[in-house]
């Protein structure tokens, strides 16, 4: 009885770690985490969406050449199911300002990058660039994540795998295994191991998170750069960032009603300060405001990426504290404990 038990616990502890060691051993993912996937599609497969900055490079190019922005959106490849839907209205005989209402970021995108009848490929060349730079800061962040990832689930799995080891190779653990105490201290290593897993997946998605400050602050600054860059004005921009934040919608509505800009630039003061102090600096002195808001979006955005980036690197200093508490306890319990005990009963049972 008591080997079979052994064996049914083999069984389960090599059916837990099964998953980790696939996808150490699994080529096919491997590459796919490297690089993108090709694959053949079969003739009626449903459209496949590309990046954004492709279907903006696309854009561009085609405006570029004259055509109209109805034209050039329905000669890109779509990037979203929204730019789809906008294809599809466009098709059907739609006005490009029309189509465009929506609150999809892409089609906020493309009404940014719109002045007049017209898409500015100054704008788009703005957005591109934005976007190319977003992309790689968020690979190398995912990456980063990544790592943290393996570590702390390598962390996770070694307990078993030891358990699994020591049973398989050694007879007296495996007749004293189902012994209360042997069973008392695998449980007690299962529920720390468990709650330490949990502890250090909510370290590393948190340090993923981006500060909502900072992200506000980079965003309200590359939608002011980019409806400059299409030939807009400020107050075009805080029209569009009416959605998406309280304090912008209040802004618009000041700059509408006639403030003065200092005035109406007070409720994004406490959050995006350098922005205020920029329009307001640039507004006195009459300095080239797309030139100074450009470079700011692009430190705001660099500020925000190493602010993550630098809370990323930090999860191993944090995870100190779950490792201690939870991952070593649970290796000691769950891989050393049962051959201790089964070598103290030994010891007894050969004791005259």
């Amino acid at each position: 009885m008591t080997e079979a038990l052994a064996a049914v616990l083999m069984l389960a502890c090599a059916v837990a770690i099964t998953p980790f060691l696939w996808e150490v051993c699994d080529r096919g993912a491997a590459r796919r985490r490297l690089g993108p996937q090709v694959s053949v599609e079969p003739p009626h497969a449903p459209p496949v969406h590309t990046d954004l900055v492709t279907f903006l490079t696309t854009v561009a190019r085609s405006v570029r050449t004259g055509s109209s922005p109805a034209q050039a959106v329905l000669s890109a490849p779509p990037a979203s199911v929204a730019v789809e839907s906008l294809q599809q209205k466009l098709a059907a005989g739609d006005t490009f300002a029309v189509a465009t209402t929506g609150e999809h970021p892409h089609l906020a995108l493309l009404r940014a990058c719109t002045h007049g009848d017209s898409l500015s490929v100054a704008a788009l060349d703005r957005a591109i660039e934005t976007e190319r730079s977003r992309v790689q800061a968020e690979h190398d962040i995912s990456v980063a994540i990544a790592q943290a990832a393996r570590s702390a689930r390598v962390l996770t799995v070694l307990p078993f795998a030891f358990l699994l080891l020591a049973t398989a190779t050694s007879r007296s653990v495996r007749s004293h295994l189902f012994s209360p105490l042997p069973v008392l201290a695998v449980g007690a290593g299962v529920a720390l191991n468990l709650a330490g897993r949990r502890w250090m997946r909510r370290l590393v998605l948190a340090a993923a998170r981006p500060s909502p400050v900072l992200r506000l602050a980079s965003d309200i600054a590359s939608t002011v750069a980019l409806h400059l860059c299409a030939g807009g004005t400020v107050a075009d921009a805080f029209v569009a960032l009416s959605s998406h934040d309280p304090s912008c919608a209040d802004v618009a509505a000041r700059l509408q009603s006639g403030h003065t800009l200092a005035e109406s630039l007070q409720p994004i003061g406490p959050v995006a300060p350098q922005v205020v102090r920029t329009l307001l600096d640039a507004h006195r002195d009459g300095l080239p405001l797309i030139a100074t808001m450009t470079r700011l979006a692009d430190d705001l955005h660099a500020a925000s990426m190493a602010h993550i980036k630098g809370r990323v690197a930090q999860v191993g200093v944090r995870s100190t504290t779950p490792l201690v508490l939870c991952t070593l306890p649970s290796f000691l319990l769950v891989g050393l404990a049962p051959m201790v005990l089964a070598a103290l009963s030994g010891l007894s049972m050969h004791s005259p």
